[in-house]
């Protein structure tokens, strides 16, 4: 259903990429391990990742968001649309360089450690706009930096002034 990689990523010429999860924050903290996820699979500083708020018919479809399940369900989706974009930039990188290339901080880097391209440079050449595919491999859990370390969480802030933002703080006249 959510198969368009535009329907989940959206990379910017300024070098920061905005992910578009199916999931809402309920104050359960996903938007933290969502940006984790994404920061790994695509080889980029989770501050470079921006997170989209959810909106019924522009996100991608991922039902209900509940509780734990969201990290697992939409973690999972957010890895594969993460790696399958990762993957496609890479191989256009590469052949327009004319051999392998590494990603390191959303950039593409050659075998003598220089930055031939990057996200942001191909930003504006429609990558997204294809199906993902189901051939997309994540990275491999031992070369995750990001996900399932500590990190600050993105819903604590609001939480701690109290600030009104969740479903659940909506109190009708």
């Amino acid at each position: 259903v959510n198969r368009r990689l535009s329907q989940w990523l959206e990379f910017h010429p300024d070098g920061t990429v905005t992910l578009k999860p199916g999931k809402v924050e309920l104050g359960q903290g996903i938007l933290t391990a969502f940006r984790q996820i994404a920061a790994d699979e695509l080889g980029v500083a989770p501050d470079a990742v921006r997170l989209a708020p959810t909106i019924t018919g522009d996100s991608p479809d991922e039902a209900v968001t509940s509780g734990s399940l969201s990290v697992q369900e939409g973690g999972l989706a957010i890895r594969h649309a993460c790696a399958d974009a990762r993957a496609l930039f890479l191989s256009v990188a590469e052949q327009a360089h004319g051999g392998p290339l590494r990603v390191e901080g959303g950039h593409f880097v050659n075998a003598a450690g220089q930055a031939v391209s990057s996200y942001a440079a191909l930003a504006g050449h429609g990558l997204l706009d294809a199906e993902a595919s189901p051939d997309a491999t994540p990275l491999p859990a031992a070369a995750r930096r990001h996900a399932g370390t500590d990190a600050p969480r993105l819903d604590l802030p609001e939480k701690l002034r109290g600030a009104p933002r969740y479903l659940h703080d909506l109190r009708l006249p």
